[in-house]
């Protein structure tokens, strides 16, 4: 009985140290599979860290980037909008410049109208100045075969007299011949113009019509008139008018 019991007693001790031996192993298993998966989260978080991080960076870049891109647009919009203001003074430039150019343009057709005017005029009254001559050339040549008369003459003389002096001594080629007769017969052509009062146009038609004639010899490229044949002698002032 004392054997059967210290047997029992034995077996008992022996399962005792098979558990607890079962018992180290099954903690030491399950110690090892958490330090194995805290491990694992651990990696994995490290992961996660490097991905975030480099996410991140690249975010930065990227709003750096737009950053820079929002820059580039604003300086772009201000330098449209400086180009805008620049083209809008040059378009207001432009409509001042047309205006004046149609006022000129305005000017110069109603000029040209006057100018043509006073053409027709000055045509009209050389004709009648020829049918004048004419006639004068008539009783002149009458009074050739006819006899001498010298107060018919005289009377004559003082009528065409005063007709050159009343009718045509306004007129640019009695004025332009009287000034060369003073104390310079050589001129330029502004001169001319600002010493008689006579427009531009009109002093350069008389030049170029006193030139064919061979009265006065002009230069257009230097614009100088010069007195080619004197029809009387120099005087500080014009001849004298014959009163009647």
């Amino acid at each position: 009985m004392s054997n059967d019991s210290n047997k029992n007693l034995e077996d008992l001790e022996q399962a005792r140290d098979l558990i607890k031996d079962t018992d180290t192993k099954l903690k030491e298993i399950v110690n090892s599979n958490i330090l194995s998966s805290i491990s694992e989260i651990i990696k994995n978080a490290k992961d996660t860290l490097k991905r975030l991080d480099e996410e991140k960076l690249k975010l930065e870049e990227e709003k750096e980037k737009l950053e820079n891109d929002t820059n580039v647009l604003q300086e772009e919009k201000q330098n449209l909008v400086k180009e805008r203001e620049h083209l809008e003074q040059e378009k207001t430039q432009l409509q001042l410049e047309t205006k004046r150019l149609e006022k000129e343009k305005a000017d110069r057709d109603k000029k040209i109208d006057t100018i043509s005017s006073e053409q027709q005029k000055l045509l009209e009254e050389y004709k009648v100045l020829q049918e004048d001559l004419k006639k004068f050339q008539e009783i002149a040549s009458e009074a050739e075969n006819a006899e001498f008369d010298f107060k018919e003459i005289q009377q004559v003389l003082k009528i065409y007299v005063i007709l050159l002096e009343e009718i045509y001594e306004t007129k640019p080629h009695i004025r332009i011949l009287y000034l060369l007769h003073g104390d310079s017969p050589e001129l330029h052509r502004k001169d001319i113009a600002a010493a008689t009062g006579i427009g531009g146009a009109f002093v350069l038609r008389a030049l170029h019509e006193l030139n064919d004639a061979k009265l006065v010899e002009y230069d257009e490229e230097t614009g100088m008139a010069r007195l080619m044949k004197r029809m009387f002698p120099k005087s500080e002032k014009e001849p004298k008018r014959i009163e009647m």
